[in-house]
């Protein structure tokens, strides 16, 4: 099968980076990582022999699982990059990364056959499952551009600010990152990407290669592929992120606390006379943001507003 050929690729790939971790003794891996890097290589060979077993060998299905295994492969590899230069992420549990391409190789051959069969309902599920595949490879792709471009992984206090990001703000950033005509340029790139898998997808589902769907087999097949898909789904970036904000003692905690702690601390505020001399100076230290957009000494502002 072409998808054998592919999906090999993605197992070498995740044992090369596994690899580069037990040169040194520093860096020992997690023991879960190293289950859940173990149970990958049989998510693997169970998506494959499954897929085997339910499509007859043609050549549209040797199309879809192409496209299936490549689309993986460009989901592992912006994460792989980042984990391949911090060996100290193997003390972390991050099996599930090499989990999921064999779930989203499964789920998108499977989502492809059923898709061609509904007739009238093919192109909006076509584009909404685009939609999140897009999204997922996006996500890896800023994973692995945070990382280069400072040094360090996109953890949940960077989540956090760019959560708390206006409009106004992350077009600031963006301008002083890029260049027009390069971000002019990346946004066509992903225009484009988005189309083209668009295309391939809706292209891929135009012809089913079983006659008919019979039995509850498919059903339960469904169901089951849409929990794994779910539940790995929540585990990987940006969802663990997301997740790790809200939990009990994430970093969100404290400024619920805040919410809740003000009011109640306000009412019991009381403002006193100062005494004549104070025995000391008191400092008052304000932070701030500031774009040097809003700054007199580089653009045109009715005020001065340069720190």
């Amino acid at each position: 099968m072409y998808a054998t050929k592919t999906f090999l690729l993605i197992l070498l790939f995740s044992f090369a980076i596994c690899m580069s971790c037990f040169q040194s003794p520093l860096y020992p891996m997690h023991r879960i990582t190293l289950l859940r890097l173990i149970r990958s290589g049989v998510f693997l060979y169970v998506s494959l022999i499954l897929v085997h077993f339910l499509f007859p060998d043609s050549r549209e299905q040797q199309r879809r699982e192409r496209i299936a295994g490549f689309i993986a492969l460009l989901w592992l590899l912006p994460y792989g990059l980042v984990f391949s230069q911090l060996p100290v992420f193997f003390q972390n549990d991050i099996g599930n990364y090499f989990i999921f391409p064999s779930v989203l190789f499964a789920s998108t051959v499977v989502f492809l056959e059923l898709a061609s069969h509904s007739k009238k309902a093919r192109k909006p599920l076509c584009s909404l499952y685009t939609l999140l595949l897009f999204l997922l490879e996006l996500s890896g792709l800023a994973y692995c551009f945070y990382f280069f471009h400072y040094g360090k992984p996109l953890d949940e206090i960077a989540l956090l600010s760019i959560l708390a990001t206006t409009p106004r703000e992350a077009c600031n950033y963006l301008s002083s990152i890029f260049s027009l005509p390069l971000l002019a340029g990346v946004l066509s790139g992903l225009t484009a990407g988005f189309l083209l898998l668009f295309h391939e997808v809706e292209s891929s589902c135009r012809i089913s290669c079983i006659s008919e769907l019979k039995g509850k087999k498919w059903t339960i097949l469904s169901l089951l592929l849409l929990y794994f898909f779910g539940n790995y789904l929540t585990s990987i970036f940006p969802a663990d992120r997301f997740l790790h904000l809200y939990r009990e003692n994430g970093p969100l905690q404290a400024f619920r606390n805040l919410r809740q702690n003000l009011p109640r601390n306000a009412r019991a505020l009381k403002l006193e006379a100062p005494a004549s001399q104070l025995p000391g100076s008191i400092i008052l230290v304000l932070g701030e943001s500031a774009c040097r957009d809003d700054m007199s000494a580089f653009a045109d502002t009715p005020e001065n507003t340069t720190p």
